[in-house]
């Protein structure tokens, strides 16, 4: 989501934001960029552990 609202907020200013996301750890790259020139780099990384976090059933889901 992080992403997508860097995008909506940057298009205003006709800078542009593309990602290159990186398998399988689904870390991403944000190129900041206006006219050919970046100007921003931003790396995401994904915490593998959050992956594995378990949610307890609600109530109505276990009956």
């Amino acid at each position: 989501m992080f992403h997508i609202g860097l995008h909506k907020d940057l298009i205003k200013y006709d800078i542009e934001a593309p990602a290159k996301i990186n398998f399988p750890s689904r870390d991403m790259h944000i190129y900041v960029y206006n006219e050919g020139t970046v100007l921003r780099t931003i790396h995401l990384t994904t915490d593998p552990s959050l992956d594995t976090l378990l949610v307890e059933p609600t109530e109505s889901e276990l009956n």
